[in-house]
């Protein structure tokens, strides 16, 4: 049942000062303590459902901002703290009762802050190691990715640490780069360079079967100039430099690593 007479209640100092004197030297045991901890728990819910005491509390709060001083105090009196994976769960079922923060989205100037103050925050070998144990085996469910997914579309199909780098996995094999590779420029390209290099391997020396190889990524001269189609890539100049180019037999040109190897 909620209590709104005990809202903004507070004990005087000499109150206080008896409550502190009668509790001198007395040394609670496990049990009792568990039962204050256990009865505390279900008076914070009982409360919390109570939209006067909710709107008390956020009253009360609002616009409250701690002192560097305190920031300092809480910072220190958490360090080497580790809370279990039960307590973190009972924290969790509790907030979810409170419905602490349940359909709350942040304003940009918010997440603006957060991502200010996260970048001055550096994890430690040991922080990185929790962290990759507490996700490992963890599988995501769909709600989650999908949340991910929106998230990801909301700042483009690429995010911003990975725009303008070649994936690890990515080879060329596009629609598009196939169709630069069957233009006239590009034979034109593969011709020139055989010919300053006399159909020759530039590894080995065999006139065999010959091929073309790119010094610069072919994958990443597309990316760096953002060309998005075949009149772009007649345009562009780097891409048809002679100089990017070396002549290497079929077999030198698979022993090339795969990083470098895009024709």
């Amino acid at each position: 049942m909620p209590l709104p007479h005990l809202i903004g209640y507070k004990h005087s100092d000499a109150t206080r000062r008896k409550i502190g004197l009668a509790n001198k030297g007395h040394n609670v045991s496990r049990e009792a303590r568990l039962k204050i901890s256990n009865a505390n728990r279900k008076a914070t819910l009982l409360r919390w459902e109570d939209p006067i005491y909710r709107q008390h509390m956020s009253d009360v709060h609002k616009g409250h901002v701690h002192s560097e001083e305190q920031k300092r105090k809480q910072g220190l009196s958490n360090i080497g703290k580790h809370s279990n994976p039960e307590t973190g769960r009972k924290i969790s079922q509790t907030l979810k009762k409170m419905k602490h923060g349940v359909g709350k989205r942040l304003s940009d100037e918010t997440k603006r802050k957060i991502g200010e103050a996260q970048k001055k925050y550096k994890k430690t070998e040991l922080h990185r190691l929790h962290l990759s144990q507490s996700h490992k085996g963890k599988k995501l469910s769909q709600s989650h990715r999908q949340a991910c997914s929106d998230a990801q579309k909301r700042m483009g199909t690429i995010p911003p640490s990975r725009r303008g780098c070649i994936p690890w996995n990515y080879r060329g094999a596009t629609p598009l780069a196939e169709a630069i590779r069957k233009t006239f420029e590009y034979r034109q390209w593969r011709s020139d360079v055989f010919k300053r290099d006399g159909f020759r391997c530039q590894r080995c020396g065999i006139n065999g079967k010959i091929e073309a190889h790119h010094i610069k990524p072919f994958v990443q001269i597309l990316i760096e100039n953002r060309i998005m189609s075949i009149a772009q890539a007649i345009d562009c100049a780097e891409l048809w430099d002679i100089n990017n180019g070396v002549t290497v037999c079929s077999p030198c040109h698979k022993s090339i690593p795969r990083d470098t190897a895009n024709k």
